[in-house]
């Protein structure tokens, strides 16, 4: 463990050494690099290209990790989108008409809401509002995190009046149901939440627009590739 250590260390120094060597031009630290290689030489003959390799792989594949997780974030964030379109609707909340069959089985017509429609969209909007927070917690992009501080910060805006429609905000910032209170709510007062364009439903959307626009350009070809650049110039010939 000691000579793994060891290794270690000086493959840092040596890494370090190199940068400043090669931004600042100066003997000392120059000299540090040379010391470097020198301690590497010791305990790895011929590593120092395959040191550098590694060092930009890792680089690489924490680059492709990060943006993996943008990718899962936006397609969280498209399926909230269209859980919250669906629940804005402003058709969703109009009343309906429903058969009533008599104790003789004569049909008759009653205007009603769709209550069980209603629940099942809220439902599925605080579904997939709980998993696209989730998605963007895995993520170190400063864009899509911002965008989930700010759907936190709309939802705890009205934090009261979705707790009157059975929706609570837990410490979490997640959301849950209880399908009781949201069975037995006002329709108006749930329309008023959700439906229209200027509806806490619609911000969420928007916010989440922004969520699955930024991971479309976050380095993902159509293929689910992952592309990526790093500059090497001026900095060493790999070639072996």
């Amino acid at each position: 463990e000691k000579i793994v250590s060891s290794q270690t260390q000086s493959r840092q120094n040596l890494i370090n050494a190199f940068v400043q060597a090669n931004s600042k031009k100066e003997d000392s630290a120059v000299y540090s690099l040379y010391d470097s290689f020198n301690q590497l030489a010791l305990m790895n003959t011929n590593s120092y290209s395959k040191l550098v390799k590694s060092y930009y792989a890792s680089l690489q594949n924490n680059a492709a990790s990060n943006a993996q997780s943008i990718k899962v974030a936006g397609n969280s964030a498209r399926d909230l989108v269209k859980a919250a379109n669906t629940l804005k609707r402003s058709s969703l909340f109009d009343m309906k008409n429903f058969e009533v069959k008599g104790e003789n089985g004569e049909v008759t017509f009653e205007k009603d809401y769709d209550r069980e429609a209603i629940a099942s969209a809220v439902k599925g909007f605080v579904k997939e509002y709980n998993s696209t927070l989730d998605a963007i917690a895995d993520t170190d992009d400063v864009k899509t995190l911002q965008k989930g501080v700010t759907m936190v910060g709309m939802t705890a805006s009205v934090s009261g009046s979705l707790g009157r429609v059975g929706i609570t905000v837990g410490e979490n910032n997640q959301l849950s149901v209880d399908e009781e209170k949201l069975a037995n709510a006002d329709i108006s007062y749930l329309k008023s939440l959700f439906s229209g364009e200027g509806s806490y439903a619609a911000r969420i959307a928007q916010k989440a627009s922004m969520v699955a626009n930024n991971a479309s350009v976050s380095g993902y070809n159509a293929s689910g590739s992952y592309n990526y650049t790093m500059q090497t110039v001026g900095v060493v010939n790999l070639q072996t």
